[in-house]
């Protein structure tokens, strides 16, 4: 009897350090987990920010702007200064309003990754951006305006390369079309290279899952940092629209049909003569 709960007691200890390692080794892969899931919505919440901050840079675009092509003492009318003009005239320019497509792609990643589903596949994804974009811009390209300034064209540049190959090789009288065909592809590049699946789109929708439940939290986080920091923006572009509308116009004139003050009459002193 003694012997065998001689032999019976290293076994026990064994059976003890193994729960105690097996426990140890659970808490770190919950760790690891842990910071995984923090690392995706630290990355997704970050391109949210730069997608906006694009947006932002592209809606305010003005072509008097100082840029690579423009030179101006005035300051910068775009909302976010010197730099977002430089953005934004370079994507403005050369892709026109398909320089869009780049903070919605930004987006999609942004959700994804924020709905703790990794983008497989990186690589691939990014190679098929410059097609998407120039697509975009050979669709941009037919319309006549838009809701931005486009000084060389809605398609920009590459979209004005694209439209004059295409009258080039005799297919101006189906432009038109060529273009409607550009746009479907570019619809499918994206859904292609965002990579958000029917079941991240039904999550996106519904606020369904977990991940969902990140995002709304992540964002409802974000929403504070954003209002004060649009809040900021606001004011220095408003500041620097001021300036500039001073510098253009020179100091303010009354308007020649207001009243004017009255001055009051001088009476200087006679000597020498009774009242």
């Amino acid at each position: 009897m003694g012997d065998h709960l001689a032999k019976s007691a290293p076994l026990a200890g064994r059976g003890t350090l193994g729960r105690g390692l097996g426990h140890h080794i659970n808490s770190w892969n919950e760790l690891v987990a842990a910071f995984r899931r923090r690392l995706l919505e630290g990355f997704g919440s970050a391109l949210v920010l730069v997608a906006f901050l694009v947006v932002v840079a592209l809606a305010t675009y003005h072509p008097g702007d100082p840029s690579l092509n423009t030179a101006a003492d005035t300051p910068a009318a775009n909302f976010l200064g010197r730099d977002g003009a430089f953005l934004a005239d370079l994507l403005v320019q050369g892709l026109g309003l398909a320089a869009f497509l780049i903070p919605i792609v930004l987006l999609g990643w942004a959700f994804r990754l924020l709905l703790q589903r990794p983008i497989p596949g990186m690589g691939r994804r990014i190679l098929w951006l410059p097609p998407a974009l120039l697509l975009g811009a050979l669709a941009f390209s037919v319309l006549r305006s838009g809701p931005i300034p486009t000084p060389a064209g809605v398609g920009g540049l590459v979209g004005w390369e694209l439209l004059r190959l295409v009258y080039a090789i005799h297919l101006g009288a189906v432009a038109l079309p060529v273009a409607m065909g550009a746009a479907s592809l570019v619809a499918l590049l994206l859904l292609s290279i965002m990579g958000l699946s029917w079941r991240d789109w039904l999550d996106i929708g519904s606020g369904a899952g977990r991940g969902a439940r990140g995002l709304a939290r992540v964002s409802g986080q974000g929403t504070v940092i954003a209002v004060g920091l649009g809040r900021r923006l606001y004011r220095r572009w408003r500041a620097a629209r001021r300036a500039k509308a001073t510098a253009a116009l020179g100091p303010a004139r009354p308007l020649p049909w207001a009243p004017q003050p009255q001055r009051a009459e001088r009476h200087e002193p006679q000597f020498g003569r009774g009242p």
